[in-house]
């Protein structure tokens, strides 16, 4: 029998789940039996591989992003040998997500004891290992900021910026990128406690540099702004896909009073406050994100109409008289959903939006265009998204409509774009699935009718970009919306295609 390199005294170790009913059967380790001192030939060593695996498989029910390391069949795996212990701790931090500050201090000095006897011993261990990394509190990172840099490994961030306003977004994304501060801060590997320097001067800026870093997303910000991307740029230059998200701070959940409340707490439409048009921003966007020239995939979760239109249409909301349950709240906020504007009379036909702007297609419009030029600066991008506020429900195809009369049209356009080729699964990983039954009741008994949706997400409108390299040009096709619910719905209209030359 192989050797699992298990402890002398130990013969037998039975490691079982708190839980026998979600795992088959134990986890049996016997050691072997002491070698005869006539055989030269020992015992073979227990493949690595294998045993990694067999530790995978034993954590495989448990959430992706759950940090394990602190569960008692953890500490028993890690208990058998030097090899279970270096495994198990592999396998556990190569996700992690952090819930406190006193957790994240408590993972980074794991991480430093697993490097510096990895180093003693001429293996690669500690940092190395982890390849996801989320925290439920930016601020929880803004301890150690520095401490980014030991990760040269990892391959996807999340933050989250909930707890953060407009006020002190600037000095966090300073901190946490350590741009142009006056101090650093400095972690002491040999010792529980972090020293931070005090004095201007007394150390060099530590600015954060991952060159492996592939996914970056950030949820909740409060603004998306040209310093926030060069930042990024200059921090991850190697990035291939970028998510930042502003929108999903808007409380669409109560009332009215607390809508626009929301909406002056976060810059969900930088157009007409910052930027003259939605061509604009994308001219001071692109040109941040530059640099990036691996980068693929962008969503960037604001509104690109002029942030007037938005505030005057929340004030066709009434709330409602009689809110017995949460139900009935959500469906009486469906005037404030992002699709609303397309169907709002009052908004559509007065005349300051018809002096300005003429019709909703030129808003409509003016994403597409603002894509466009997003294409021009970053020659590798493919896919861009952003956060609709002027798009409708589109009309279902007559072919779908008259395939099934009970109204399960779009259900199954929802299966359809599931098994599309555009590399975009139809259900976003942050929402999570909806099954028929939600989708029955959702939809309307009528055919493109609005269906309920949660309160706190917009219409994400995706476009694919395309490139002529022997004619230079530069193509944008607006292949879907995705509704909040996760339902992709594919427009019906092929004229939604521009191109331009490249610059």
């Amino acid at each position: 029998m192989p050797s699992l390199g298990a402890r002398s005294g130990s013969q037998t170790s039975v490691i079982s789940r708190k839980d026998p009913g979600s795992f088959h059967g134990s986890l049996i380790l016997q050691a072997p039996s002491k070698p005869d001192k006539k055989d030269d030939r020992g015992h073979p060593e227990f493949p690595p591989e294998i045993l990694e695996q067999v530790i995978e498989l034993y954590f495989e029910d448990h959430a992706p992003f759950s940090l394990r390391l602190l569960h008692d069949h953890v500490k028993n795996l890690r208990l058998c040998s030097r090899l279970f212990n270096q495994t198990v701790l592999r396998c556990v931090l190569r996700t992690i997500s952090i819930s406190s500050s006193t957790l994240w201090l408590g993972v980074l000095r794991i991480l430093t004891r697993e490097m510096e006897d990895g180093a003693s011993s001429g293996r690669a261990a500690g940092f190395v290992w982890v390849r996801q990394l989320s925290f439920v509190k930016v601020h929880d990172l803004l301890h150690t900021p520095s401490r980014l840099d030991c990760f040269n490994r990892l391959a996807s961030l999340w933050l989250d910026f909930g707890l953060e306003g407009l006020h002190t977004q600037f000095d966090c994304v300073s901190k946490l990128f350590g741009i142009g501060l006056p101090t650093a801060l400095v972690d002491s590997t040999s010792t529980n406690s972090i020293a931070k320097s005090s004095k201007p001067g007394s150390a060099p800026n530590a600015q954060v540099v991952l060159h492996t870093l592939k996914l970056f997303k950030v949820t909740r910000l409060p603004c998306i702004n040209a310093y926030l991307l060069r930042a990024i740029a200059r921090a991850f230059p190697n990035l291939v896909s970028l998510e930042l998200q502003c929108t999903c701070r808007l409380n669409r959940s109560c009332c009215q009073t607390c809508y626009q409340d929301s909406l002056t707490l976060a810059i969900h439409s930088p157009v007409s406050r910052k930027y003259r048009s939605a061509e604009d921003l994308a001219h001071a966007f692109g040109e941040a994100l530059k640099p990036l020239s691996s980068l693929q995939s962008i969503y960037l979760g604001l509104f690109l109409s002029p942030e007037d239109i938005i505030e005057r249409h929340a004030l066709h909301y009434e709330p409602p008289t009689d809110r017995l349950d949460d139900e009935e709240v959500d469906d009486s906020l469906g005037r404030l959903y992002p699709d609303s504007l397309a169907k709002c009379e009052i908004c559509l036909s007065s005349n300051s939006f018809q002096r300005r702007y003429g019709s909703l297609e030129f808003l409509q419009n003016q994403e597409m265009l603002a894509t466009l030029r997003m294409a021009q600066h970053i020659k590798s991008l493919e896919n861009m998204a952003w956060d609709s506020f002027c798009q409708g429900v589109p009309v279902w195809p007559k072919s779908k409509v008259a395939e099934d009369e009970s109204a399960q049209a779009p259900h199954k356009l929802e299966l359809n774009a599931e098994k599309s080729g555009d590399g975009h699964d139809a259900l976003d990983s942050s929402q999570g699935s909806v099954n028929s039954s939600q989708s029955s009741e959702g939809s309307s008994s009528t055919p493109g009718a609005s269906h309920k949706r949660h309160p706190s997400e917009s219409f994400k409108i995706e476009f694919k970009v395309t490139r002529d390299i022997m004619k230079n040009r530069v193509r944008v096709t607006q292949f879907n919306l995705q509704f909040p619910t996760g339902r992709n719905t594919y427009c019906s209209n092929s004229s939604h295609i521009l191109d331009a030359y490249e610059d």
